[in-house]
């Protein structure tokens, strides 16, 4: 998971704000319409210098920023928010950066949360905007799932279907189905685990990450998961425990930064 937060656990009364950054006014608009519909709050800037205002006016808790604009390259900006220690998760795009390695060195190189290749659905949009707003960077690899029977295969897809349409009930339901055919099985438990955190439900969410960390070589974003619903949930040395190895298996840049500060603030 990656984001300040876990779940619409920050419990804030106001719908969460999202920054749009697009030169291009039928994307701002396409853009505002679905997120809005999901109930988003939409901010959007056609330039930087516009975006730069609104950063500081609205403080956004997603950015959704093009690589290509009039007065500032997208990934500088990014650069730039995350070097004035801005942590808020920021998704970038492109038409033009494509192909196998950009998305990682986007990530990696300048702090980007995610990547999107135009053109893309708006479904996607907001299936990032919900799980960045969460907090939840869980690795979709579905090869993680992979040894899992057909039955218990469909019910997770259901699962993390209904996850991306904000339909935590739906989504907890099916995933506890697929685990009650599976037991135990680590990518569907920390999916689970990523639903409860997002409805709330941090204690039992807890021993779900904690089996999903278990495997040989968790990725960051599970570890980063386990410690962010641990420190929620007063578990304050499993926390530091967590927190020790996301620094460990995070790429450099934003994430191991994070876990640098929180084990150094302990």
């Amino acid at each position: 998971m990656d984001a300040n937060h876990m779940g619409p656990a920050r419990r804030t009364r106001t719908p969460p704000t999202v920054l749009v950054i697009d030169d291009e006014p039928v994307m701002r608009k396409t853009a505002r319409t679905a997120l809005e519909r999901a109930g988003f709050r939409v901010e959007d800037a056609a330039n930087a210098r516009d975006a730069m205002v609104k950063l500081q006016a609205a403080s956004p808790d997603v950015v959704v920023v093009d690589a290509l604009l009039p007065d500032m390259h997208g990934f500088q900006i990014v650069r730039q928010i995350r070097a004035s220690g801005g942590r808020m998760p920021i998704v970038a795009m492109s038409a033009y950066y494509c192909g196998p390695g950009w998305a990682a060195d986007v990530k990696d190189s300048f702090g980007a949360s995610a990547y999107l290749e135009k053109p893309f659905r708006m479904e996607q949009l907001v299936e990032l905007c919900t799980r960045l707003h969460g907090g939840a960077t869980f690795d979709e690899d579905p090869t993680g799932m992979s040894k899992l029977s057909t039955p218990a295969m469909d019910l997770a897809r259901r699962g993390i279907e209904a996850f991306r349409n904000r339909d935590l009930p739906a989504a907890a339901e099916a995933l506890r189905g697929a685990l009650a055919l599976e037991p135990g099985q680590p990518a569907v438990s920390g999916w689970l685990g990523v639903v409860y955190a997002a409805a709330g439900r941090d204690l039992e969410a807890v021993p779900l990450l904690e089996r999903a960390a278990t495997v040989e070589r968790p990725s960051w974003e599970t570890l980063r998961n386990l410690a962010l619903v641990c420190e929620r949930s007063g578990f304050r040395r499993k926390a530091l425990e967590a927190w020790a190895r996301t620094l460990a298996a995070a790429p450099a840049g934003p994430a191991r930064e994070e876990a640098r500060e929180r084990l150094a603030a302990a």
